[in-house]
C-alpha cells in the first residue's frame, strides 16, 4: 500500500511540475526574445544553438542561400508552406517586402527558437537566406541545422511556375 501511494505523490508532482515549467520557459523566452526583426548577420562563435544558409554560413551544408527559379512572391509562398510543415511553427511573427521572422516552438518542452528568412534577386533568380537559432540554453541538440536542412530540401523540391525573380516582387 505504501508504494502506491508513493507512486501517486511522484505523480502528483510530475504533473503539477511540468505545467509550472512550461509557464517558466515561455516567460523567459519573452524576456529573450529579439529586440528587432532584422535578419542576423552571423551566429555567435562556437555557438551550439544557431544554424544557418547564408552569408557566413554555420553548422549547415556551407550553402550562402537556396537558389529558386521563382519570382519572389511565389517563394514567400513556398516558405509559407515549408514553415506549415515544421512542427511547432505558426504564422510569421514579423514580414515584410523580403525579410520574415518567424517563431518554432519545440515539440515537448515548448522552447522557443527564432527563425529568419531573407530573399533576394541573383541573375534572375530568387536567392533565399535561412537563419535559425535557439533563445534558450546554450545547446540545441541539433534542431536548428536540421530544421534548416529541412527548410532547404523542402525549396529545393517544391513545384514553381516558369517564372524570374524580375517577374513579381
Amino acid at each position: 500500500m505504501e508504494w502506491t501511494s508513493q507512486r501517486a505523490v511522484f505523480a502528483c508532482i510530475v504533473l503539477l511540475l511540468y505545467p509550472t515549467l512550461l509557464i517558466f520557459i515561455e516567460m523567459t523566452g519573452r524576456m529573450k526574445a529579439p529586440d528587432n526583426h532584422d535578419f542576423p548577420e552571423k551566429c555567435p562563435k562556437k555557438s551550439l544553438n544557431c544554424a544557418r544558409i547564408a552569408e557566413n554560413t554555420y553548422r549547415t551544408d556551407q550553402r550562402k542561400s537556396v537558389l529558386i527559379s521563382a519570382d519572389q512572391s511565389t517563394v514567400r509562398a513556398t516558405i509559407k508552406d515549408a514553415m506549415a510543415e515544421l512542427t511547432g511553427a505558426r504564422e510569421p511573427l514579423f514580414e515584410n517586402g523580403n525579410t520574415s521572422h518567424w517563431v518554432v516552438r519545440t515539440k515537448w518542452m515548448r522552447f522557443p527558437d527564432d527563425v529568419y528568412f531573407r530573399i533576394e534577386c541573383s541573375e534572375g533568380q530568387t536567392s533565399v537566406e535561412i537563419h535559425s537559432s535557439s533563445r534558450l540554453g546554450i545547446g540545441d541538440l541539433g534542431v536548428n541545422p536540421k530544421r534548416i536542412l529541412e527548410i532547404a530540401d523542402y525549396l529545393d523540391h517544391a513545384e514553381y511556375g516558369n517564372t524570374t525573380c524580375e517577374d513579381s516582387s
